[in-house]
């Protein structure tokens, strides 16, 4: 009789063991999107982009490290050209695999626009069909901070139902920030809700203006005539280099305002998430001439207020 008891004993310590290894692991995993945003029809797929967003930026880490350990310089991991300025590297085509698998997996009858696929395919569409959901994603935004070891770059997963992005998901894995938005629930950092500045005036503003890989004489003139005119109006003018994090700077109050597509080429995958997380946050989005904001156009600005995106629409009018 004693030695069934510690029979069934030892039985239920293994099921309690269980039971509390599978509680961590749901506790573990609802830690991954913050509890304003658990209740929403879109939390399941928030909760799979978050994973793979994670699981992503991962693998960056891991690119770096082994690029140290093997003694390789910046351009030893895998870089290509897609022109002469852009860059793409092992990790960028290798982390679409695994968005793209992953989602799939999940589910299936979502679409799927990712900036490594399109560019084999010879670009983005020019709209995305209506009442259908796709993921636009970016496997690395901002590759070239990547491979030069700069720590301005993210994994940035978006969900578009037709032309209106109800879900973003923007990982940088260097400061292990996760920002994360659902339509309609607010935008979070590390499940903290983010909240725009309340900047409204342009002497007091610090504005990104974000520019891209060309350099053709008339693009270049467009960005220098563009800083100049940034600069001799606000408190400052920055770039870093990955569109994504610039609007993730400005949904947290680091910055004011952000003007992307200074020479018209930035694509669905540069903004989608990053655009949702601002405007969560209370940002003013719309297109560069203040026009509404469209994810299949080639511009954006957006500010803290909507004083302070009047007064740089005005200032970028005549560039």
């Amino acid at each position: 009789m004693a030695g069934r008891r510690a029979s069934w004993n030892a039985t239920a310590i293994v099921f309690i063991g269980v039971g509390s290894a599978l509680l961590l692991s749901a506790r573990r995993r609802r830690k991954n999107i913050p509890c304003d945003l658990s209740s929403s029809c879109w939390a399941s797929r928030m909760l799979v982009a978050t994973a793979l967003a994670q699981e992503a930026g991962q693998a960056m880490l891991d690119a770096k490290a082994h690029c140290a350990q093997e003694g390789k310089g910046k351009d030893g991991g895998g870089v290509s050209y897609k022109g002469r300025h852009d860059l793409v590297t092992e990790t960028d085509r290798s982390n679409e695999a695994l968005i793209q698998r992953g989602l799939h997996e999940k589910f299936p009858e979502d679409h799927f626009l990712g900036e490594e696929t399109s560019a084999d395919r010879g670009g983005a569409p020019s709209e995305l069909s209506n009442n259908v959901l796709t993921w636009v994603v970016d496997p690395i935004d901002g590759t070239t901070n990547f491979v030069h070891g700069f720590p301005v770059t993210c994994v940035s997963i978006g969900l578009a139902k037709g032309d209106e992005v109800v879900v973003g998901v923007v990982f940088n894995p260097f400061t292990q920030e996760l920002y994360q938005a659902i339509k309609g629930g607010g935008s979070f950092l590390n499940g903290k809700r983010l909240e725009v500045s309340k900047t409204s005036a342009m002497e007091q503003a610090m504005v990104m203006a974000e520019y891209s890989s060309v350099r053709e004489e008339e693009s270049l003139r467009k960005m220098l005539d563009t800083t100049g005119a940034i600069a001799g109006a606000a408190r400052a003018v920055r770039q870093t280099g990955c569109g994504a994090m610039d609007l993730c700077f400005l949904a947290r109050g680091s910055v004011d305002a952000v003007f992307g597509g200074v020479a018209g080429v930035w694509k669905p995958w540069d903004w989608a998430a990053g655009v949702l997380i601002a405007t969560e946050a209370g940002a003013a989005i719309s297109a560069g001439d203040g026009g509404d904001f469209g994810l299949m156009g080639d511009t954006m600005l957006g500010a803290a207020t909507a004083e302070l995106a009047s007064s740089l629409r005005e200032v970028l009018k005549d560039i």
